[in-house]
């Protein structure tokens, strides 16, 4: 509501859409504006999209994470900061675990992933095609993450100590699970030999394994 104040009609207050102001025996009239909501649908998106990033992967932050996104870091970049803004640029919904990736680079991955998950063993049974076309290695690492959906979180991750040539190979996960439920990550490092420090990295591809 307008106030009126003094002699001369001095309004001050809200009236409607307007905002009557006095500054140095002048008045001002402005439109009143609705501040940003900063529990907008985007920034509600964004704050959900993190909060299930930070759940789901860091069990692998410190002992996967970390040395597999070095290569890419630059200046004062950190592993973990990196893998996360990288998601959320790229996830458009961080419900589909294949919207997201474990690893970034430029190595060359593999082709036609495929797994089988058997629930009383917890072996996990994976196949590719290792041809080389491009930067790739016949002794490149084969390293692989499980997610499952059920506990929306990654259950297994390591290197499989196979290379890009073996073309298979058998991880050993968690027993008991639905195969229709997990998602496998799977990329392929470059280790420099003597230190065994990660030099190159492959994006992370995935599968959606089948039961036996």
């Amino acid at each position: 509501m307008a106030k009126i104040q003094g002699a001369f009609g001095q309004i001050r207050g809200k009236a409607g859409p307007w905002i009557f102001q006095m500054n140095k025996g002048a008045q001002i009239l402005k439109e009143f504006a609705v501040p940003d909501n900063p529990q907008s649908s985007e920034q509600t998106t964004n704050r959900s999209k993190f909060a299930s990033l930070v759940s789901r992967y860091a069990p692998m932050a410190s002992d996967m994470i970390k040395p597999v996104w070095q290569p890419t870091l630059v200046g004062n970049q950190q592993s973990w900061g990196n893998f996360i803004g990288h998601n959320m640029l790229i996830a458009t919904s961080v419900s589909e675990p294949d919207d997201c990736i474990v690893a970034y680079g430029s190595l060359e991955g593999i082709a036609d992933l495929a797994a089988v998950y058997t629930t009383g063993t917890g072996d996990l049974s994976i196949t590719w095609t290792g041809d080389i076309f491009g930067n790739g290695s016949a002794g490149d690492y084969v390293n692989v993450a499980v997610y499952d959906s059920s506990e929306d979180k990654i259950v297994a991750f390591g290197n499989t100590g196979d290379t890009r040539e073996d073309e298979n190979s058998t991880f050993s996960c968690k027993p008991g699970l639905t195969a229709g439920n997990l998602t496998v990550y799977l990329f392929l490092t470059k280790e420099e030999l003597g230190s065994g420090e990660i030099t190159s990295v492959s994006t992370s591809q995935t599968c959606e394994p089948t039961a036996p």
